[in-house]
């Protein structure tokens, strides 16, 4: 499965769906995607998880760079719906210390301030 990455307004938090696999193979997708969103001026991001079949050391590196572009400019991020594979490699990794992280996408918009 390659990587899709799309991004839509939801109660006010600028959501950004990722689908199938975070790795080196595809780029700076998801980097790529809220860069061009917090240029547009988003200011609150919830990267949306819950499709990512897997993710690599380069996808977690994307994840905090995505986070340290949102912050540049203020705003907030979190992630939400890590699935097992997921949660595990961040545990691992312990970037779960930087990261906003939610169980689900309801938990992420709540934090964000989503009405």
């Amino acid at each position: 499965m390659s990587l899709a990455v799309e991004s839509h307004a939801q109660k006010g938090v600028t959501v950004v769906t990722v689908r199938g696999r975070l790795i080196m193979h595809y780029g700076s997708k998801l980097q790529d995607e809220v860069k061009r969103l917090v240029g547009d001026g988003a200011r609150r991001v919830l990267v949306d998880l819950t499709e990512v079949e897997y993710i690599d050391s380069y996808g977690l590196g994307q994840m905090v760079a995505c986070m340290k572009s949102v912050r540049e400019q203020e705003g907030k991020i979190r992630f939400a719906g890590l699935t097992e594979k997921v949660r595990q490699l961040i545990e691992i990794s312990a970037v779960y210390k930087i990261l906003d992280l939610d169980p689900d996408l309801g938990s992420g918009l709540a934090h964000l301030g989503g009405s």
